[in-house]
């Protein structure tokens, strides 16, 4: 069940059950970090919505 609950909640084993062996990042987490973390407690047509804009301004820059 447990490697089910990883692929559900896309974390590894390691950090599913805390045991996590990489070593914590020091220091705030960075702007984009935060806004990452948000998108991902908005409702699923809002985070389709914001992925697309991405795609779009991301698809406009490699253009130019």
């Amino acid at each position: 069940m447990l490697p089910t609950l990883s692929k559900l909640f896309a974390v590894s084993l390691e950090q599913l059950i805390g045991m996590d062996t990489k070593p914590s990042k020091r220091g705030p987490a960075s702007t984009l970090q935060r806004q990452i973390e948000q998108i991902g407690l908005m409702p699923r047509s809002k985070q389709k919505f914001i992925t697309e804009m991405l795609d779009t301004l991301i698809k406009q820059q490699q253009a130019s």
